[in-house]
């Protein structure tokens, strides 16, 4: 886990070999945000909504979770620029 404003690394998934499926709670967890927070990014569209498991809870694959510590990443980056 990471402190707010420092890079997300994506190496707590490289255990899983196939799908890496989490919900939105881990997702926040990873990326040190609440959980709200998550669902405020989904609503905006700046992440595509993922899909949903048969309880109808949000579920990431590896590949979404991968997408939004890529767009935190060039924003951390782009902001560690402008000081």
């Amino acid at each position: 886990m990471t402190s707010r404003g420092q890079r997300v690394d994506s190496g707590e998934m490289k255990n899983n070999k196939t799908r890496y499926l989490c919900m939105v709670l881990r997702v926040a967890e990873i990326l040190v945000v609440i959980k709200q927070t998550v669902y405020y990014w989904i609503k905006k569209g700046w992440t595509a909504e993922p899909g949903m498991d048969d309880k109808n809870q949000r579920i990431f694959t590896k590949v979404e979770l991968n997408r939004i510590i890529k767009l935190i990443n060039s924003v951390v980056k782009s902001s560690k620029k402008d000081r």
